[in-house]
């Protein structure tokens, strides 16, 4: 998609992060309408292919949420800029493969775990 400087596109991991309020609330959309800036997700555009979440190949495109594909993106010598960093509080989960009888804690027992190091 050729850059265009009267719009805008946005894209939103699937994750808690304030956009999810704003995009109900309307706070970004408002504000560029404001300056005569059109501003759009760019899922809805139909050449996106689901790129904008890992190859973020526009000047123009504001991504929000998880850090991974950006800081990817930025290792692959794209121009990237970081306006922000938040934190959401997540509760634990416990992630196994689907053939595996596992749905509680207590049927761990006696099973291989790991854990991340933070």
């Amino acid at each position: 998609m050729p850059l265009r400087w009267d719009e805008v596109w946005f894209t939103n991991c699937p994750m808690v992060s304030a956009n999810n309020i704003d995009q109900e609330l309307g706070w970004c959309r408002e504000e560029f309408k404001k300056i005569g800036v059109e501003y759009a997700y760019f899922r809805h555009a139909p050449e996106n292919n689901w790129y904008p979440h890992y190859i973020h190949n526009l000047d123009n495109l504001i991504r929000f949420g998880g850090l991974n594909p950006a800081i990817h993106v930025h290792a692959d010598l794209r121009r990237t800029v970081l306006l922000g960093a938040t934190w959401v509080y997540e509760g634990g989960v416990m992630q196994v493969r689907a053939r595996d009888e596992i749905f509680r804690v207590q049927d761990l027992k006696g099973k291989k775990l790991a854990l991340p190091r933070a």
